[in-house]
C-alpha cells in the first residue's frame, strides 16, 4: 500500500491512501464484523467471571485499529461517495439492518460486511459461546499480526493528481487484468472518471473536497443525469465532441489510423490487453472443441468479463488528454494543464447535460 502525507491549511497532517484503499476498506470492514460479532458472543458466553478467552485483548486491539484516541473518529476515512455509508456499516451491530429498502443493497461496502458477518456465523456454528469467541479472537490476531501489508511511503514533489491516476491506471492494466474473475464487480466508468476529476482536488482539506464534490459532481452533473443514465450520455457525449467507440475493425486490429481520432497511451494499452483476452479465449476455445465434455475454462470465463466501463474511460481519457495537450501549447508553463482540462471536460459535459435534459 502506498500513502503520502500531506499537511492541509489547518495544519494537520494525514496520510492519504495512494494506492491501496480497497485492501484498507475490506480489512477494516472484517474488523467491524469480528468487533460486533464478538461482543455478542461475549454477552452469551458471560465473561463477568474474568475468564474471558482472550476477547478484551482482542476488543482492544480492534478498537485501537479502527479508531483514533478518542474512540469515536475512525482511523480511514472512505472516498465521498461511501463516507456516510463506511461509517454507517462499522459502527452498525447488525449490518442486515441496514440497506433493506434504502437502495443500498447493491452496495458493495454492506455486501462485504454481511459476507462477513455470514461468514462469522458459520464458522462457529455449534460451538458453545466460550469455544466460538476463542476462534473469533484468532481471527483478529490473524487479521492484525498475521497479514503484513508493505507500506511505501511516497516522497517527491510529484503531484498528488498525477500518482493517483498513475496507481489507478496500474490496478486497472496490470496483470491482474488478465485473470479470471477480476475485477469481481466490473468497473463503471463513472466511477472511474469521478476518480480522475477528484483526483486533482486531492491535497485540499477534507471539508473542501467534499464541497467540491457536491458543486462540481453531484450538482454539476449526477443531478442532471437524463433518464438513461449518466453513463449513457458519458458516452453519447464522447461520441459527440469526436471520441466515438473503435468499430469493430479498428478494435480487432488494434490501427490508429483505423480510429480516425487521437488515442492516448492508456486508451491503447487498452485496447491491446482487450485483444490479447479475446485471442486466448478463441486459443483455449479451439484447443477444447474436440473434448467430450467442454469444461469451461478461465479464459473463457474472461472473455465475458463486462470490459465495457474500462473501454469507456479510456476514451474519457483520450479525450481529456487532447484537452491537455491543447492546452498546453496555448497557455504558459506555470498554468496546470491536468486542472484546466478536468474543468473544460466538466463545463462541456453538464452544458452538454442542460441541452439533453
Amino acid at each position: 500500500m502506498r500513502l503520502k502525507k500531506v499537511t492541509g491549511r489547518s495544519q494537520r497532517t494525514v496520510a492519504v491512501v495512494v494506492d491501496g484503499q480497497q485492501r484498507l476498506t475490506t480489512t477494516s470492514l472484517l474488523l467491524a464484523a469480528t468487533w460486533h460479532f464478538g461482543r455478542r458472543l461475549a454477552l452469551q458466553a458471560d465473561t463477568r467471571g474474568g475468564d474471558d478467552n482472550g476477547w478484551a485483548a482482542a476488543e482492544t486491539a480492534i478498537m485501537t485499529a479502527l479508531f483514533m484516541d478518542e474512540g469515536s473518529e475512525l482511523r480511514l476515512v472512505s472516498s465521498l461517495t461511501d463516507r456516510d455509508l463506511y461509517r454507517s456499516v462499522v459502527f452498525s451491530e447488525d449490518s442486515h439492518s441496514k440497506g433493506s429498502d434504502d437502495g443500498n443493497h447493491e452496495n458493495p461496502l454492506l455486501n462485504a460486511r454481511r459476507r462477513f458477518d455470514a461468514h462469522l456465523a458459520a464458522l462457529v456454528k455449534g460451538l458453545a459461546a466460550p469455544d466460538a469467541l476463542v476462534q473469533v479472537c484468532r481471527i483478529v490476531s490473524g487479521s492484525l499480526d498475521l497479514m503484513c501489508p508493505m507500506l511505501v511511503e511516497l516522497g517527491g514533489d510529484e503531484p498528488l493528481p498525477a500518482l493517483f491516476q498513475t496507481y489507478q491506471e496500474q490496478s486497472l492494466l496490470g496483470v491482474a487484468a488478465l485473470l479470471p474473475g477480476v475485477p469481481g464487480r466490473p468497473f463503471r466508468a463513472l466511477d472511474l472518471v469521478r476518480n480522475h476529476v477528484m483526483a486533482v482536488h486531492v491535497e485540499l482539506e477534507l471539508d473542501e473536497q467534499e464541497e467540491v464534490y457536491r458543486r462540481l459532481w453531484l450538482a454539476g452533473l449526477e443531478e442532471r443525469a437524463p433518464p438513461g443514465g449518466l453513463e449513457s450520455a458519458l458516452d453519447t457525449f464522447l461520441s459527440t465532441v469526436g471520441f466515438p467507440p473503435w468499430s469493430p475493425d479498428a478494435a480487432a486490429t488494434g490501427e490508429k489510423a483505423s480510429c480516425g481520432r487521437f488515442v492516448s497511451e492508456f486508451e491503447s494499452r487498452v485496447k491491446k490487453i482487450r485483444m490479447s483476452m479475446l485471442a486466448m479465449a478463441e486459443e483455449d476455445s479451439t484447443v477444447r472443441e474436440d473434448d467430450e465434455i467442454l469444461i469451461e475454462s478461465d479464459l473463457m470465463r474472461k472473455k465475458q468479463t463486462d470490459f465495457s466501463g474500462i473501454e469507456l474511460y479510456a476514451r474519457f481519457c483520450s479525450y481529456v488528454k487532447e484537452l491537455e495537450n491543447k492546452a498546453a501549447g496555448e497557455t504558459n508553463e506555470s498554468s496546470d494543464v491536468t486542472f484546466d482540462s478536468v474543468n473544460a471536460f466538466l463545463e462541456a459535459f453538464s452544458n452538454f447535460l442542460a441541452e439533453i435534459h
